[in-house]
């Protein structure tokens, strides 16, 4: 029960999180619940659960912090929050470990990349495509914001389905694709 409580009050928060006029909303979502009993009849000892917390911008990862912390106090609960890291190694042997909380990104519309790429796609399509944001994390939140290397996205399939259990790509749109990337990396190339 004391569990639920906490979680109640991220069901709340979610509707007061900030808006980014172009990104929208930022979002919070319990996505994995853990618990431990004796039995499966008993009430829980302890329990467990992730936050997925998406954050728009302007927000902070600090301040998102703080918005469960007091959720926490506010109910009286004996609970801790724990930012997760990721740990991995890199194809070289570098050991890395890197905190799994970053800021929301967004390149202008007349950013010179995002134009580059609208203008090469379209050559290749022999049609404009639609500049805008996925509503999907990816890599960019560390490539831009840590590694401070400008990052914009495109890539071939429905944005929409992506990262679901319905996600598909054609390969006639990997085709397309492939033929975009090449020719955006010989017009990159040869613009440096």
């Amino acid at each position: 029960m004391t569990a639920s409580r906490i979680m109640f009050g991220i069901d709340l928060l979610s509707a007061t999180l900030p808006s980014d006029p172009f990104l929208g909303p930022g979002t919070i979502a319990v996505t994995h619940i853990e618990s431990e009993a004796s039995s499966l009849n008993a009430i829980p000892t302890s329990c467990t659960f992730y936050v997925d917390r998406r954050l728009t911008m302007g927000e902070m990862v600090s301040r998102a912090q703080t918005q469960i912390e007091e959720i926490i106090q506010r109910e009286e609960i004996d609970a801790s929050i724990e930012i997760m890291e990721y740990q991995g190694t890199s194809y070289t042997g570098h050991e890395f470990r890197v905190r799994e909380a970053f800021q929301a990104w967004a390149l202008d519309e007349e950013d010179a990349l995002v134009i580059s790429m609208a203008q090469t796609a379209a050559s290749v399509l022999d049609r404009s495509i639609p500049v805008g944001y996925w509503s999907f994390s990816t890599d960019g939140v560390y490539t831009v914001n840590e590694a401070r290397i400008p990052t914009i996205g495109f890539g071939p399939g429905d944005p929409d389905c992506s990262h679901s259990v319905e996600e598909y790509v054609v390969i006639q749109d990997v085709v397309l694709a492939a033929q975009i990337y090449a020719k955006f990396a010989m017009h990159m190339l040869s613009a440096s």
